[in-house]
Parts: C-alpha cells; structure tokens; sequence
C-alpha cells in the first residue's frame, strides 16, 4: 500500500486467537503406522477408507467422536481420547485446514498424546508458518483456492481495515463474562454475519477498496485502543516479549520468516527501510509430497543462520537444533527457547 507494509504477526496470533507463541516448535515424525496411532491415542481405528496414509477423514472423526456418541459414565481415558479428537478436528478445519477442510493429517496427533503438555507446543507460530506459505502458494496465477487459517485472516483485515467488516464489533461485559479468563480478542467479531457469493464481483469491490485506502483508514495499532486493550486477557500478552523478533517460524515442513522489521509501524515504531531479507533457500521449497516417510526432528536441522542477528532488542541466536522436540544446540547464556529458536533476552 501506499501508506506502508502491513502484516500478520505473531502478536495478531496471540492476542486474536489466543494461542501461544513460544514453546516447543511443531515437528515431528511423519512415519509412524497410522492406524495404531488411532487406536492409542483415540480409542478407535479408522476404518477402510476412512484413512489413506497418514490424512484422516475429517466427517468420520466427526461422526465417531460426536457428542451422541459421548459415554454416559466416561472414564478419564474416554474423555481424553474425546479431547484429543476436539483438539485434531481444531487443527484440521480451523488453525491449518487444506483446501478442502475434508481431511486432517495425523502427523499432528502424537504432539496431543500428553493433553497437559499439549499448551507447551508454539501452536501461534505453527499457525503462523502454514498461513504464510499458503499464501504464497495462492500468489501462483494457476491457484484457484487458498488454505491455511482464514478466520484469521479475516480477524486481522477486519481490525486493521474497519471498511472491510460489514459493522463494528462487539464487547464483553465482564459483569456477564461466563468465561471465566475472557476470550481471546477475536471473539469480538463473532456477531459478523459473513457471505461468500458473488465472489468476483466482491473481489473488484475488496481491491478497490484496498487501492483506495487513505490515511485515518488503516488502525496500525487497534489493539491500543482503551476499549480494546482492557478487554484482551493476560494469557494473549504473556509472549508479548517476541512480537517484535525477525525469527523463523517453524510447521513441520513449513519454514517460513517473521519479518516484523518491514512492518514497524503496527509496533508504534517510526519505519526506517528494513536490511535485506534472509534467504532461506530451500526451506521455503519444502513439502511433504515425497516425504510421508520423514522424522521432521531431523529433517528441519535448521541452518538458516550462522551468526547472531538483533532484532529491535531481541538477538536471535544461531539456529538450531532439533532432537526429540528439545534443542540440543545453543549458544551463550541466559536463553529461551522461541518456537524451537533460541533468543538472548
């Protein structure tokens, strides 16, 4: 745009989903004998059909763990064999969905094996990585769809570019809050009504608009607002400390870069022309076509970086890493591990 560069952070994550930006990265193996994984971890093989490789049918996992289907008098096993399928059905038709939102890949399902732990994984960054690659891949002129997490998408465009949404959105009354912790802050635009038809008419529309935008049209920053930042909860702020970090970001396959320096200004930051972009080479080309037999742990031995770099405060270490989910390299003192990274605070 005319007015600057404007993106998807992390902090947009955190604060519209809710989702933890910091932990362990999301890898893992995609060679594991699938059906065996089901039956342990979701009580349950799939039957012929139902499952082809490691890809999953999203309307049998529906179906199977329905709430008709809950047992009247569970056990502690029923009910996280339950939540585990509540948290893959999340992850395929909302947080990382294909295309056809059809089918989920089980290479997620091991990482929900420990329902406690579940909250240490970098989900938000995860979620970040497959939504930047596909919408590079809806850049190629023979794409006709695009995947990855759209309610996402809309969340931001909506907040960043209120001409986009159809009214504004709601608040909380934290007298009648039954949530105990409130929502995360995309919860305020649950009352948008949203309509997919005439969809090229509606594109002409989008981009003229987008051409259009003036000045005192853009929020750089709508989470400052009084009425906005009072109602975000503490656990959307807890990782506040990486938004700003120029790092990796890491989805199995998926390698993908945070550039938050080309985007100061949704940081209250004046925009000085950013350094050069960091080449990653072939990870930006990597896929799982060709790779359904991969343990990612070791695949995803990242190279991207030989050196220290700082990022407005924050020093990313040389990368990483990975053994069994844990980084077994790092260096100097005084670290924490960012989605698998290591970065001096």
């Amino acid at each position: 745009m005319t007015q600057g560069e404007c993106t998807i952070t992390l902090q947009d994550v955190a604060i519209l989903l809710g989702l933890p930006c910091v932990g362990v990265p999301i890898v893992g193996r995609t060679d594991l004998p699938w059906a065996t994984v089901c039956e342990g971890l979701l009580g349950q093989t799939p039957p012929e059909g139902k499952l082809k490789g490691q890809r999953l049918s999203m309307k049998w996992l529906d179906d199977t763990f329905s709430f008709a289907n809950f047992p009247p008098n569970p056990t502690t096993i029923d009910i996280e064999h339950f939540a585990q399928a509540y948290i893959l059905k999340l992850i395929g038709g909302y947080l990382m969905p294909d295309k056809s939102s059809k089918e989920v890949y089980l290479m997620y399902l091991p990482l929900l094996a420990d329902l406690i732990a579940v909250r240490t994984f970098s989900w938000g960054s995860a979620v970040l990585a497959y939504l930047y690659r596909k919408l590079c891949n809806a850049t190629d002129l023979n794409t006709n769809d695009i995947s990855g997490c759209m309610v996402l998408l809309h969340l931001w465009a909506w907040d960043r570019f209120p001409g986009l949404a159809s009214h504004e959105p709601h608040f909380i009354d934290l007298q009648l809050n039954v949530f105990g912790d409130s929502p995360p802050s995309g919860y305020r635009w649950t009352c948008i009504d949203v309509h997919y038809h005439q969809r090229y008419d509606k594109l002409k529309k989008y981009r003229l608009l987008l051409d259009s935008l003036k000045e005192d049209q853009i929020k750089w920053r709508p989470y400052n607002e009084d009425h906005v930042s009072q109602q975000i909860p503490h656990y959307c702020i807890d990782d506040r400390h990486i938004w700003r970090a120029n790092v990796p970001l890491i989805c199995f396959h998926i390698v993908e870069w945070q550039y938050s320096d080309y985007v100061l200004r949704q940081f209250g930051m004046d925009q000085p022309i950013p350094e050069n972009s960091v080449d990653i080479d072939f990870l930006h080309t990597l896929k799982l076509t060709g790779n359904i037999s991969a343990n990612w742990h070791n695949q995803i031995s990242l190279k991207v970086l030989d050196d220290p770099i700082e990022s407005h405060g924050v020093i990313v270490e040389a990368c990483v890493f990975l053994h069994d989910g844990h980084v077994s390299r790092m260096r100097g003192v005084g670290v924490e591990v960012v989605f698998g990274f290591v970065v001096n605070m």
